[in-house]
């Protein structure tokens, strides 16, 4: 199960850029600002890192470890194949977007977990 404070940042950081209309962010950026505030990992003088879709790119803040990133990234791409296709209808409202959280936070603890960066 997922830590309770984990899953309260993600509802957080997710709430306003699902209220955006899901333009200028993914997930991998939502995921990057919880990395940041719950292991306090991260450093402001490194450049982001692109995501590419099939017809976008975005970008997420680097947190200057390359096994982190890593961990972002996949993790990123897990939730972009279980919320596919993404609709803002799907997470208007709280249990919805907590919900979101809870499967945002499992599925970043399990790849902290297969990277070898924790146990849980």
């Amino acid at each position: 199960m997922a830590d309770s404070q984990l899953v309260g940042n993600l509802k957080a950081f997710v709430g306003p850029k699902i209220d955006s209309g899901g333009k200028g962010w993914c997930w991998e950026s939502v995921l990057a600002l919880a990395v940041r505030y719950e292991w306090k990992v991260f450093n402001e003088n490194v450049p982001t890192k692109p995501v590419q879709g099939p017809y976008w790119t975005e970008h997420f803040q680097s947190t200057g470890s390359a096994e982190w990133d890593d961990v972002i990234a996949r993790a990123g791409a897990r939730v972009r194949d279980e919320e596919s296709p993404y609709k803002q209808s799907n997470y208007a409202g709280d249990a919805a977007r907590l919900a979101l959280a809870r499967r945002m936070a499992r599925i970043l603890l399990e790849e902290r977990k297969r990277a070898g960066l924790g146990d849980d």
